[in-house]
This record gives C-alpha cells, structure tokens and sequence, in this order.
C-alpha cells in the first residue's frame, strides 16, 4: 500500500489540473470564446498534454453556448464532472 501511495497522489495532482481546465474550457466556451483559436499552448505542453487539450476543445464544442446564467453554469458544471470522472475512474489518471 505504500508503494501505491505516491502513485495516488501523482493522479490525484493530474485530476485536479484535469478539473481545473476543464472547467477554464467550458467557461470561455460558455462565454462565446472560440476556442480553437484562443487557446494555443503548443510550445508549453507536452504532446500528450497537448493532445488531451485537444479532445477537451472538441468535447467543449459539442456542448451549446447557454442563453441564461443558469444553462451556462449547469454545462460548466456537468463538463467538469464528466472529465472529473474519467479522470479518477482511468488507471493511468487521464481519459
């Protein structure tokens, strides 16, 4: 168990930063930012890190642009959780 130990926090560390861009995507998404063209991290990221960005973009534009306060924060919200999620639930702490 001690040896998972470091393995489990080094995964949850990943998750949070998960969580946290997602949650930076789907509110400039929300916000009407076209995303594509706004964010470009190419140089700062590793291919893998860059890659998962990639999948986020796409999966943030497959979710509407809410109307209301409410809509916007209910996409946010479940975005957040969905990549939350696959995140804890994958072995290696990316989806």
């Amino acid at each position: 168990m001690l040896i998972s130990t470091p393995t489990y926090a080094i995964q949850v560390d990943e998750c949070k930063i998960i969580e946290e861009t997602a949650d930076m995507i789907m509110q400039l998404r929300q916000g009407g930012i076209d995303l594509k063209s706004s964010i470009d991290l190419k140089e700062q990221l590793s291919e893998l890190q860059n890659n998962l960005l990639q999948i986020m973009i796409v999966d943030a534009e497959a979710v509407p642009v809410y109307a209301t306060d409410l809509g916007k924060q209910k996409a946010i919200d479940e975005f957040v959780e969905d990549w939350k999620r696959s995140c804890v639930e994958s072995p290696d702490g990316v989806s």
